[in-house]
């Protein structure tokens, strides 16, 4: 059940996302629930390999305050890239799911985390 509501939701996001960012293109509902279930596999499969190497690019860093935070915006970048990565393979897989470049795939990444906060924000007060 928690799968179904996270592809839905997902499906959700990418709607709006689609209306509000020119270049990010969802053609209809269909299309977004196809587009949500291929992210849902891609992250399953290929984010374990992700997050390791984010934690080691910013492992390069020393070990003091200004080092801890420079780390955790570095992760959160690495994250925001690897998160516009999956969402630009997935629209080169699914058919009427078109982003126009790297860039938008981008904004894109940065728009579904912050949906997805507001979505975690409701959840937790529900």
């Amino acid at each position: 059940m928690e799968f179904l509501i996270h592809v839905v939701t997902t499906s959700i996001v990418l709607l709006i996302i689609s209306k509000l960012l020119r270049g990010f293109e969802v053609d209809n509902w269909m299309t977004a629930l196809t587009a949500a279930l291929i992210l849902g596999i891609l992250h399953a499969f290929l984010e374990p390999f992700s997050i390791p190497i984010s934690g080691f690019i910013a492992g390069l860093m020393a070990n003091t305050d200004l080092a801890n935070t420079l780390k955790h915006a570095i992760q959160l970048i690495m994250m925001l890239i690897i998160n516009a990565l999956f969402l630009k393979l997935a629209s080169a897989i699914g058919p009427g799911f078109r982003i126009s470049n790297f860039g938008n795939a981008l904004l894109g990444a940065l728009l579904f985390a912050f949906f997805n906060w507001l979505i975690g924000i409701a959840f937790d007060l529900l």
